[in-house]
């Protein structure tokens, strides 16, 4: 969020392939992820002020989406222990997260 907030001021301009580098280094890491069932990763963004460069790196990558996560996504979104039922899960399988986060 504070990426897209700089951007509305301070826009980034990549060229094509620089563009088409980028997302295909982003695809590829996070189709990894996904495939070994890891969820709860974020997009860390910043500018080295030396190089005038961005840099992107995918961190927190700390959780795999196990039964217990299974789990309590089908409680929360159940509704049983209380909440919303049929709401939005806020956990959910890497697969899920891997298009959420590509988005």
């Amino acid at each position: 969020m504070n990426l897209l907030e700089t951007l509305s001021t301070k826009p980034i301009f990549l060229g094509s392939k620089a563009k088409r580098n980028l997302e295909r280094a982003v695809w590829n890491d996070i189709s990894f992820l996904a495939s070994v069932d890891v969820i709860d990763y974020s997009l860390l963004a910043g500018i080295d002020d030396e190089t005038k460069e961005l840099v992107l790196g995918i961190i927190d990558f700390t959780r795999q989406y196990t039964w217990d996560k299974h789990l309590e996504m089908w409680v929360k979104a159940s509704g049983i222990l209380g909440g919303p039922k049929n709401a939005s899960p806020t956990t959910i399988s890497s697969k899920h997260y891997k298009k959420r986060f590509r988005k």
